[in-house]
C-alpha cells in the first residue's frame, strides 16, 4: 500500500517531467536546491517551505492553498 506522502511524490515526478523541467531547471526556477529536489522525488522528507517554493515554481499553489478550506468564507458567516 502506497502512504499518502509516497502518492504526492509520485504524482509530483510524473507533474515536473510532463511539465516538463528536468530537476536542475526546476531548482534554478523555484530556489530549491538541486539536492532537495532528488531527495524529495527520493521518497525523502523537505522542509515545508521547500516544497511550498516546488508547488510555485510548478504553479500548481493555488491548489495546494485549496486543500485547506478558509474557515472566513463559510455559508454559515453569511
Amino acid at each position: 500500500m502506497i502512504s499518502d506522502y509516497e502518492e504526492v511524490v509520485i504524482r509530483f515526478k510524473a507533474y515536473r517531467i510532463s511539465y516538463p523541467l528536468t530537476q536542475k531547471e526546476l531548482s534554478d526556477k523555484s530556489g530549491v536546491s538541486l539536492r532537495s529536489i532528488t531527495r524529495f522525488e527520493s521518497g525523502e522528507d523537505i522542509s515545508l517551505v521547500n516544497f511550498m517554493k516546488l508547488m510555485n515554481a510548478m504553479e500548481l499553489m493555488n491548489n495546494f492553498v485549496n486543500v485547506i478550506p478558509d474557515m472566513n468564507n463559510r455559508p454559515s458567516s453569511y
